[in-house]
Parts: structure tokens; C-alpha cells; sequence
């Protein structure tokens, strides 16, 4: 999929996706790079993104609006 031709709405991320993260004062640093593991569809109203953060070497759960693509920036 072209990340250019097809602009995706919050809450749109698939495992597989590289992210960074972009909620400051939270479990990962500003701008550090991270791969969705699974998405949580079931539990909560919006879908809980896990994350595993390169950097930090941890997986948390997020929400999408702490999240960007790294190829969209």
C-alpha cells in the first residue's frame, strides 16, 4: 500500500506497521520508532495498539492518537 495515495484516519494502524510515538510524557520517548505487534479490537470503545518500542525494548499498550507512521512524517 502507498502511505502517500492512501491517507489513513486515526485509529487505522495493522500489525506489521512501523510507528513512532508521539505522546510526550508517556512509557516511550518522542519520536521513537516501534512495530504494532497486535491489535486489541475487543475491550475498550477505540482500538488498543501493542507496540514494541526498539529504543526502550518494552511493549505497551497505546491508544492511536499516541501513534504516527513513520513513513508518513
Amino acid at each position: 500500500r502507498d502511505p502517500k495515495n492512501s491517507p489513513r484516519k486515526m485509529r487505522d494502524f495493522v500489525a506489521g506497521d512501523l510507528v513512532k510515538f508521539v505522546k510526550p510524557g508517556y512509557i516511550a520517548e518522542p519520536d521513537e520508532m516501534g512495530l504494532v505487534v497486535s491489535v486489541d479490537h475487543g475491550h475498550y470503545i477505540d482500538p488498543v495498539y501493542w507496540v514494541y518500542w526498539f529504543k526502550s525494548r518494552l511493549v505497551t499498550a497505546n491508544l492511536a492518537s499516541f501513534l504516527d507512521l513513520v513513513y508518513n512524517s
